[in-house]
């Protein structure tokens, strides 16, 4: 029996699979190759806002900032707590729901939401570009794992400038002029419930197999297959 198109796109995007040659009942051919036929193609600048805000932290000595930085990222993806003395130069100023692509040598990921619960004022590297999704066309938790995807991550990698590896850098304007699907929202938030379910049992599984490890024991649980999910990576949407 012929699948329809909605099992044959999940099936494609959580098991890792390639669509049939043959175009899904209830697709059109776009340049992204097949999609639902309400989603929309659009650039990325369309449904973002890239946030230009800045403050010198050193202007705010005493004050505590939430602050995203490249090796807070590194160590547990976690904000630490700063005050404004211990900042030596300008930030961005961000807000709960953004979504932050670091743009320094992309081949090396760094995504992250913004999603810290504190009153304290949000500030991140400038070496983040930091998308604020529009709320009437863009879920925040969406735009994440679309940030993992191959629609942005994999085309930002072509999208850089620098000498070397190590300083290369996305191009920002050019960033945001990539194409990529916008699914309605219900469906946007269903897609990210998935998501963030099947990364909350790797993120379990994970944690078990780490305990296991320590113990010394063994446990069938850790040696499950996991599915590849183009669109999921180690790090946390909630």
């Amino acid at each position: 029996m012929r699948k329809d198109g909605r099992s044959t796109l999940s099936e494609t995007w959580l098991q890792g699979k390639e669509l049939d040659a043959d175009l899904p009942v209830g697709f059109t051919l776009t340049e992204l190759g097949p999609l639902p036929g309400e989603w929309e193609v659009v650039r990325l600048g369309e449904v973002v806002q890239h946030t230009r805000e800045t403050v010198d932290p050193m202007d705010h000595p005493d004050e505590h900032f939430d602050y995203y930085s490249i090796p807070a990222y590194q160590n547990g993806q976690r904000p630490v707590l700063e005050r404004g003395r211990e900042i030596r130069s300008t930030k961005i100023v961000v807000q709960p729901g953004s979504v932050l692509f670091g743009k320094l040598n992309p081949r090396v990921p760094k995504v992250w939401r913004v999603e810290s619960p504190s009153g304290r004022r949000k500030i991140a590297s400038t070496e983040f570009i930091p998308l604020v999704p529009s709320p009437a066309r863009l879920d925040s938790c969406f735009l994440y794992f679309l940030s993992w995807s191959s629609f942005v991550l994999g085309r930002a990698q072509e999208l850089i400038a620098g000498s070397t590896p190590s300083r290369q850098r996305v191009d920002a304007g050019a960033f945001l002029q990539l194409p990529v699907p916008l699914p309605p929202l219900p469906e946007q938030r269903a897609i990210a419930h998935v998501l963030r379910t099947v990364q909350r049992a790797k993120e379990r599984r994970s944690g078990l197999a780490r305990r296991s490890r320590s113990s010394g024991r063994s446990s069938c649980a850790t040696s499950l297959p996991t599915a590849p999910c183009p669109w999921t990576r180690p790090t946390r949407c909630r």
